[in-house]
């Protein structure tokens, strides 16, 4: 089954996300749903599935971009790699150690984006994206990845949070 979830997240996420965030998107701020499975797959699957998914992922995006070549491919590779770690150096991976570093990471890969995509923008411009739209679109990630998180958690057969619901999972 993960196979087949894995290929099915490798043709069709990245499209998915070129084509329905543009419409989904709010003053340019959308969701970077690679970097956010990325992430998902690194804690639960571990360093090297996460790694794996998220270069894959993020040379899906970088083929389907018109920015620079390579940098997707680096920055969703290292998101998941990292987040595979994190989940595995914790013994229990709790949603404040899962929303600070899906920010972390999400706020990282954003930052390096907007230093390496347009080269033509000034430094003025750039550090004028930071509260614009790397800030708010940190938040977006963090909030849809850890929502997702949790809806896989439920998945979880025997789990005593199930009878609880959200307020159960944020104990």
């Amino acid at each position: 089954m993960k196979p087949a979830v894995y290929a099915a997240l490798v043709l069709g996420l990245a499209p998915l996300q070129a084509t329905l965030t543009h419409y989904l998107g709010i003053a340019g701020i959308r969701p970077d749903f690679c970097l956010i499975a990325a992430c998902l797959i690194g804690f639960r699957g571990g360093a090297w599935e996460g790694v794996g998914m998220g270069m894959a992922l993020g040379l899906g995006q970088d083929i389907l971009s018109a920015g620079g070549w390579g940098v997707n491919l680096a920055t969703k590779g290292l998101a998941g790699l990292l987040a595979g770690l994190a989940g595995r150096q914790m013994t229990g991976v709790t949603p404040a150690t899962l929303l600070a570093t899906l920010a972390t990471l999400s706020a990282a890969a954003g930052l390096v984006s907007l230093l390496t995509m347009a080269p033509e923008i000034g430094w003025a411009e750039r550090l004028g994206a930071l509260p614009r739209i790397l800030l708010p679109e940190t938040a977006i990630n963090t909030v849809l990845g850890g929502g997702l998180y949790w809806l896989l958690e439920l998945r979880k057969p025997g789990d005593p949070r199930l009878s609880r619901g959200l307020v159960g999972f944020l104990r």
